[in-house]
């Protein structure tokens, strides 16, 4: 009777062991988290600008108008001819009050972010170097 009891408890966590990888499935490349950036806002007469590592990337009035007072969270990917598989996602926080563009600090909930600014309590832009 044990010897059943062992036999039938050894084939069920065996079974579990060999499910688990169908069910969960394999790491692979498309599974890497890769945590987002931001940057700074600016305002050029009535294009809001995002500046970005070499230059300046700008939302004119015609593409969007944003409202004149508000929060907003923009989320953008750059993806670069040279560098192949590696785009850059920008997630910025800002707000705008009479016109006016302001940088805000994303929270947690806004932004992914790298596993030190959780851990050592780093600056943002420290996380991002």
């Amino acid at each position: 009777m044990v010897k059943i009891f062992e036999y039938r408890f050894l084939w069920s966590g065996l079974l579990l062991l060999l499910s688990l990888p169908v069910l969960t499935g394999c790491p692979g490349p498309g599974d890497r988290m890769r945590p987002d950036e931001t940057a700074q806002v600016s305002q050029q007469d009535e294009s809001v600008c995002f500046n970005v590592t070499d230059g300046k990337l700008c939302i004119p009035p015609s593409f969007y108008r944003f409202p004149d007072k508000g929060q907003f969270i923009v989320e953008y990917l750059l993806t670069s001819a040279k560098h192949e598989g590696k785009p850059r996602n920008f997630v910025v926080t800002l707000e705008v009050n009479h016109g006016h563009v302001y940088n805000v600090t994303p929270t947690e909930r806004e932004i992914s972010l790298p596993y030190c600014r959780y851990a050592l309590d780093t600056p943002l832009a420290a996380c991002q170097r």
